[in-house]
C-alpha cells in the first residue's frame, strides 16, 4: 500500500498557480492522474469545469409527468399566467444511495464502504441526520416568512451593498449555465470581519459580515445560526468518514479546514416571475424561467448538504446523458454531494455531479391558475478555510475503481478555455463569485478586472 498523505500549505503571497491535473481520455483538456488497483483501471476524467453546460443538461426527448407534490402558497400576487410548460424530464433510472448518519457511529466500516461508492459511482446521496427535526421545521418557516416580505423590505439587505457577497439577491439575479435563474435567495456565509489590508489577498475580500433582516425579532437569524452549528458537526464526521472511504485515516482531509473552515449557505426560493418583481419584464421574457429553477452545474467547493421541501424538482445526471429525480424522504435527510474540491483531490475517484432544478409542475400548474407557490430549500455548503492549498491525495494502491469506463466517457465534461483552477481555495471561490456576480464585483474591486479566460488579474492604471 502506498504512503498515506496529503500536501497542504499555507497561501504564499502572489502564488496563483494552478492545480496540474493528468488524464489520457481527453487529451484537449486539463488532465488527473489514474488509479491504480486490484481491478483494470479505466482512464481518468477531466474536472475542469465552466458555467457552459453539454446539451444534455438543456434538453429532454421524453416527456414524464412529475409527481403533484404539495407546495407553499404565497400571498396574494399578480401571477405569471401563460401556457403551462411541464419541466424538463428525468430520463434515468439511477437510484440515489441512502445512507444514515448513525451507522457511522455504529459501525464506521460499513458506513464507510457505502459512502465510497456513493461517492465514486453517483456523487450524490441522501442521509438521515440526527439534527433535531424542530430546528429544521423552524428554519423553513423563518425562510418562508422572509421570502414573504414585500420586495422593498427583502432589498434592505441587498447583496449589491456587500463586498463580501452576501444578502437578498431578488428573482432572476443570478445567471447558471447561460440563462437566468428563477429563484431568489439570501446568502449567508462564515462571519469574520475583514483582516486584510493586503491588496493581493484576493481570499481576504471574502470575509465579512452577514445582513439580517430587521424586522422578525432575530428568529431567522438564530435558526441560521443553530442550524449551522449542526451542519457543521455533520459535515466534520462525513469528511472523517471521506477520508477513511479511501482506506486512508479519518484526519486525512482535515488540514484543509482546520481552524477557520469557510461555510456558506442559502435559503432559495424557486418560483415563477411575477409582473411585481424588480425587473420582472426581463425576468419573463426569458423563456427558460417557464421551465428551469436552477441551470445545470456542479458545486465548486467540497461538500454540500441540501434540505429541500416536498415540491420537488431537484434532478442529477450521473451518466452524462439523463436526468435523474431527487425525491423529498422528509426533514429528517439530506441531500449530499461531492464538490470540485474533493473530486481534484481525490484524482477524479470522488466525482462532483452535474445538478439542476427544475421548476415542479405543482408551480408550474398553480401560477398557470393565477396562485403563486414556491419550492423552498436550504444548501450548506461544508468548504476549507479561505487560506487551504488544495493538492491530490496520495491514494492507496489497493483501492478499487468501480465506476463504468462506457459511462465515463459518455459523461461530458465542460470547461471554459483558461479557467484553471487556482490551488488557494478562497481565491478560486473569489474567482468564481466575481464570474457570476459582476455587478457586484465591479463596484466594490474595481482595482481588479477578469481576463478573458476568466481568471483575476490587477487593473492597469
Amino acid at each position: 500500500m502506498s504512503s498515506r498523505r496529503i500536501i497542504i500549505a499555507h497561501h504564499r503571497p502572489g502564488d496563483v498557480t494552478s492545480i496540474h491535473r493528468k488524464a489520457r481520455a481527453y487529451p484537449a483538456a486539463p488532465r488527473i492522474r489514474t488509479f491504480s488497483s486490484r481491478r483494470q483501471q479505466p482512464p481518468a476524467v477531466a474536472i475542469a469545469r465552466s458555467s457552459s453546460l453539454s446539451r444534455c443538461a438543456r434538453t429532454g426527448s421524453c416527456l414524464r409527468a412529475a409527481p403533484r407534490f404539495a407546495a407553499r402558497t404565497l400571498s396574494s400576487t399578480t401571477a405569471r399566467t401563460n401556457t403551462v410548460l411541464p419541466p424538463p424530464p428525468a430520463s434515468s433510472s439511477c437510484v440515489i444511495p441512502q445512507l444514515d448518519i448513525r451507522q457511522w457511529y455504529a459501525d464506521p466500516a460499513a458506513f464507510s464502504e457505502s459512502l465510497r461508492r456513493a461517492c465514486h459511482l453517483t456523487g450524490f446521496f441522501t442521509l438521515k441526520h440526527d439534527i433535531p427535526l424542530n430546528l429544521v421545521d423552524d428554519l423553513f418557516h423563518e425562510s418562508d416568512a422572509f421570502f414573504s416580505l414585500p420586495l422593498e423590505q427583502k432589498l434592505k439587505i441587498s447583496y449589491d451593498d456587500s463586498p463580501a457577497f452576501r444578502g437578498y439577491m431578488a428573482l432572476g439575479t443570478e445567471n447558471t449555465d447561460g440563462a437566468v435563474d428563477c429563484r431568489e435567495q439570501l446568502e449567508i456565509a462564515s462571519e469574520k470581519a475583514h483582516d486584510s489590508d493586503d491588496p493581493e489577498s484576493y481570499e481576504g475580500r471574502l470575509r465579512g459580515l452577514n445582513q439580517w433582516p430587521d424586522d422578525n425579532d432575530g428568529r431567522l437569524k438564530d435558526g441560521v445560526t443553530s442550524f449551522v452549528e449542526h451542519a457543521s458537526r455533520v459535515s466534520h464526521e462525513l469528511t472523517k468518514a471521506l477520508g477513511t472511504a479511501l482506506d486512508l485515516t479519518s484526519d486525512a482531509f482535515l488540514p484543509l479546514f482546520a481552524g477557520d473552515p469557510f461555510w456558506q449557505l442559502k435559503l432559495s426560493s424557486v418560483r415563477l416571475p411575477s409582473r411585481g418583481d424588480d425587473g420582472g419584464a426581463s425576468v419573463l421574457e426569458d423563456d427558460r424561467m417557464s421551465r428551469m429553477g436552477v441551470g445545470a452545474h456542479t458545486d465548486t467547493g467540497f461538500l454540500t448538504l441540501l434540505l429541500q421541501d416536498e415540491s420537488g424538482g431537484l434532478q442529477v445526471c450521473t451518466d452524462g446523458e439523463n436526468w435523474t429525480d431527487v425525491p423529498f424522504r422528509g426533514n429528517g435527510t439530506f441531500v449530499c454531494n461531492i464538490g470540485e474540491v474533493a473530486e481534484i483531490a481525490t484524482g477524479g475517484y470522488f466525482r462532483a455531479t452535474p445538478h439542476r432544478v427544475v421548476i415542479p409542475l405543482s408551480l408550474l400548474r398553480s401560477g398557470a391558475s393565477g396562485v403563486v407557490t414556491r419550492r423552498l430549500s436550504v444548501p450548506f455548503f461544508y468548504n476549507p478555510r479561505l487560506e487551504a492549498r488544495v493538492e491530490v491525495l496520495e491514494l492507496p494502491d489497493t483501492l478499487v475503481w468501480d465506476r463504468d469506463e462506457t459511462a465515463m466517457m459518455k459523461e461530458r465534461r465542460w470547461k471554459r478555455q483558461g479557467n484553471e483552477m487556482l490551488r488557494v481555495y478562497g481565491r478560486n471561490a473569489f474567482k468564481s463569485l466575481a464570474r457570476s456576480h459582476p455587478r457586484v464585483f465591479e463596484r466594490w474591486h474595481g482595482d481588479l478586472m477578469l481576463d478573458e479566460g476568466g481568471q483575476l488579474k490587477k487593473r492597469e492604471g
